[in-house]
């Protein structure tokens, strides 16, 4: 007959009556990939001073660093950085930007996205620029000064007729100064002028404010 083998008792520690057990250890619970939970605080693997992803914090964060990532866009083109949207009227006015420079256009869309104005098109050139006022009806048509071999005013001209008897508002833009262009504006159908590096929200319905209050 085999005898099996006796495996030894566990240690049992005993208490004096009366006294408290020792408080109980967690070891903390290990995964594929590292320790689980708040175990990796604990060893130090984590940073105690980054917000946890999608944290109110973490998406405040997040928000104070698109201006800054935007503003490197503006600035090459010689525009000022995004601000607060700027809807004065409580309606959202619908643009339409005409310019033969792709880099411009994709700036100025982004500023004025931001500032609460609906970019409805881009457009490059005289025909693109009235094909998109007659299917998408903006409110507001910013016109560059130079499109390539046209003139933007030629292009003003000839949106106003079409659209008659309600055209869109139709502003000049350039980088050229308002005083070298008065007497074309003047002549024209534009309701005003505004500077390239002035170009905003505000700089528009204040403009098109002024313009309908005369």
């Amino acid at each position: 007959m085999t005898q099996r083998p006796s495996h030894p008792r566990r240690h049992q520690t005993t208490l004096a009556p009366g006294a408290d057990a020792p408080p109980l250890v967690r070891r903390p619970t290990r995964r594929r990939g590292g320790v689980e939970g708040g175990a990796a605080t604990a060893l130090g693997t984590a940073d105690p001073d980054r917000p946890p992803p999608g944290s109110r914090v973490d998406r405040a964060t997040a928000e104070r660093a698109l201006p800054a990532t935007l503003r490197g866009i503006f600035l090459l083109a010689g525009m000022p950085d995004a601000g607060p949207p700027a809807n004065l009227t409580g309606m959202v006015l619908r643009c339409l930007i005409v310019d033969d420079n792709a880099g411009f256009l994709r700036s100025a869309s982004l500023l004025l996205e931001r500032e609460g104005i609906d970019v409805v098109a881009v457009a490059s050139s005289g025909d693109e620029a009235r094909r998109h006022t007659e299917e998408l009806r903006p409110d507001v048509v910013l016109l560059d000064v130079d499109l390539g071999t046209e003139s933007g005013f030629e292009v003003a001209g000839r949106l106003h007729a079409e659209r008659s008897p309600s055209p869109p508002d139709l502003i000049m833009i350039s980088i050229h100064d308002e005083e070298d262009l008065a007497d074309l504006i003047a002549t024209s159908p534009v309701v005003g002028f505004i500077g390239k590096s002035q170009l905003s929200a505000r700089a528009i319905h204040d403009l098109l404010g002024g313009a309908r209050a005369t």
